[in-house]
């Protein structure tokens, strides 16, 4: 079984338990560790039973996407998952992140008018 973060919403992510690559359960919840730990207890299982985390790794919030690949793989590498770099997820942005207001002035063009 795998568990399958979509956290492409910012504010709201779906936890999938997924078997055979059909899903079997889903939780939706505003904190994906919470979303996690309630779809294990609904189903009775543990993170033993859990083969690999991972992520619906389509264009979406950049920190939604970020925080869900690092949960997926800090929980893959603590369940020994994760041998090489290469096994590391690499979330899809779709696109460099848009972390500033147009219309206002990025910060290093303004250290740049100040000198």
């Amino acid at each position: 079984m795998n568990i399958v973060i979509d956290a492409r919403d910012r504010n709201l992510k779906i936890v999938n338990l997924v078997h055979s690559g059909k899903k079997v359960a889903s939780v939706r919840s505003n904190d994906t560790i919470t979303g996690i730990n309630k779809l294990l207890r609904r189903q009775g299982i543990s993170f033993k039973n859990i083969k690999k985390f991972e992520i619906v790794n389509e264009p979406g919030s950049f920190t939604g996407l970020k925080a869900g690949a690092s949960i997926a793989n800090a929980l893959n590498y603590a369940l020994g998952y994760i041998k090489k770099p290469k096994d590391l997820i690499n979330p899809n942005y779709g696109g460099a992140p848009n972390i500033f207001n147009s219309k206002k002035t990025h910060p290093t063009e303004q250290c740049q008018k100040q000198t």
